[in-house]
């Protein structure tokens, strides 16, 4: 990287951290928010080595999966700013400064918790923290929600890629795709022409369902476990508002894609989830968190899958790797599973 850009950073770590030299700078940025993200080594006057992540801001409007920059940006940083988002028990956020000039927000090192490989074991930790979140939402005093620029709908977040995935469906229909397990039956295709059509009615399904405050984008890579047991959430872009149960189902939808090992099922995320939830007092129905799990996967996993994510399957498919194709495959069918739930 340039030196002028060196410079520019050790500015921002020294305005967020004191007086450190800068040892090496890594660009981990990663790709599809928009954000550059940056992993910079640093060491202070007695020599002590540390290590902090700068994240910037974008300097495109739009990010590759269509989301406002300069709004995430500036969600991201009330984040960091409030005082609640460190009075919430079981849950840990990393220290942070937001530079002056609000072009970067400077992180404190947490890769001893975050991006660690799940098993159900952690999984389950991870469902018990978010109930606490739960407890913690409804204990707020009236009108919290307006306090904050929270996402509203943020199961609607990828709305914008409807279209694209109705016609992605149509060249499934019509394509035999070299991906084992890859062929989707006449009926799932009609449920998932259904679901994208509904996408509305199925949105306002969730307006009577109990919320919690969100962290919008909770995939594995998002969060980790300390050593303390609490769970470590970074990456606030998305931060919302939305029906109980919401982070849960994202982070099971996604847990096979980010690593998770050993059997961990929506059955096993929702009953130990709702026993959490039990044990703090907070009032749901198993049948309300079923249908918030339905919700996220028959929109927002649907329209991101069906979407940018077939579309990457049909343009790429020698170089896609399986991976890739499974998660995409085993969502649709996932969301035809639970189209039981949102057209009863």
């Amino acid at each position: 990287m340039p030196s002028h850009f060196d410079h520019d950073i050790l500015v921002a770590l020294r305005q967020c951290v004191g007086d450190v030299e800068l040892v090496s700078l890594q660009d981990v940025s990663p790709g599809l928010s928009g954000s550059q993200v940056l992993k910079a080594t640093c060491k202070d006057r007695s020599g002590q080595a540390g290590a902090w992540y700068l994240k910037g801001a974008s300097t495109s409007s739009y990010s590759p999966l269509g989301l406002d920059n300069e709004l995430n940006s500036a969600r991201e940083r009330a984040v960091y700013r409030t005082p609640y988002a460190r009075q919430i028990p079981g849950i840990e956020i990393p220290a942070a400064q937001v530079t002056d000039d609000n072009r970067w927000i400077c992180m404190e090192d947490r890769s001893e918790s975050i991006g660690q490989p799940y098993d159900p074991r952690l999984a389950g930790a991870v469902m018990d923290r978010l109930a606490g979140l739960a407890e913690f939402s409804s204990k707020l005093p009236r009108g919290w929600q307006n306090r904050f620029p929270f996402v509203r709908c943020g199961w609607m977040t990828y709305a914008g890629f409807i279209d694209e995935a109705l016609d992605n469906l149509t060249q499934v229909e019509r394509a035999e795709l070299p991906f084992a397990g890859a062929q989707l039956s006449h009926f799932d295709i009609g449920t998932l022409r259904r679901l994208l059509l509904e996408a509305q009615d199925i949105s306002s399904l969730a307006e009577d369902l109990p919320t919690t405050i969100l962290h919008g984008d909770l995939n594995p890579s998002n969060c980790g476990i300390s050593p303390v047991g609490n769970l470590v959430l970074i990456d606030f872009e998305q931060v919302g508002i939305g029906p109980i149960g919401s982070d849960a189902a994202t982070f099971t939808m996604l847990y096979k894609r980010f690593g998770g090992t050993g059997t961990w099922t929506t059955e096993d995320a929702i009953h130990h989830y709702r026993r959490a939830l039990v044990q703090r007092g907070v009032e749901v129905e198993l049948t309300q968190i079923y249908l918030a799990f339905a919700i996220w996967q028959c929109t927002w996993g649907l329209h991101l899958r069906l979407g940018p994510g077939m579309s990457f399957l049909l343009r790429e498919s020698d170089s896609a790797n399986l991976v890739q194709a499974h998660d995409v495959f085993d969502g649709l069918r996932a969301a035809v599973a639970f189209s039981e739930r949102i057209f009863a």
